[in-house]
């Protein structure tokens, strides 16, 4: 049975390691990757870079969004396509695609990237595991646990 697509972009995988509330410069979703700016404001991550983590609220320009911001937080995520099917994949790293919001129920359209699978380190994510809920399998929209590469508040190595 195919997977069901549902994007509502990422979301902490089992309990919130830590949070801390931001100033949002642009208008930010629940379940967005954010980077965080040089002047302390937070925006939605881009398909590339060092991102901080995960709102878990909506907010517009001068609000505060509350970020999962800890840097061994997992997530799940919905992937784009079918290139994640394989066990092969988990491992490897990916970029996500920021896609377009959606308005009407306010949820992010943010996903894994799964055409940008590399052993590259600095890809956003680490694809950590499959989600293991009934009804998800390897192949198109399959839901994943990832983690993010370069942290904003972390000074790992990159990509470990």
């Amino acid at each position: 049975m195919p997977n069901v697509s549902l994007i509502v972009g990422a979301r902490p995988h089992e309990r919130v390691m830590q949070a801390h509330s931001y100033l949002a410069e642009s208008t930010i979703y629940r379940g967005d990757f954010v980077k965080k700016n040089a002047n302390g404001t937070v925006e939605r991550a881009t398909a590339t870079g060092a991102m901080l983590g995960c709102a878990l609220t909506n907010a517009v320009a001068g609000q505060e969004v509350l970020v999962a911001d800890h840097p061994d937080q997992s997530y799940s995520i919905q992937a784009s396509g079918s290139d994640v099917d394989a066990q092969t994949d988990i491992g490897l790293n990916y970029n996500i695609l920021p896609g377009t919001p959606n308005t009407v129920y306010m949820r992010s359209g943010m996903q894994l990237d799964s055409t940008t699978g590399a052993t590259t380190a600095t890809l956003q994510l680490k694809l950590v595991a499959i989600d293991r809920s009934v009804g998800n399998a390897l192949g198109a929209q399959v839901k994943c646990h990832v983690k993010i590469n370069a942290h904003q508040n972390s000074t790992d190595e990159v990509g470990v």
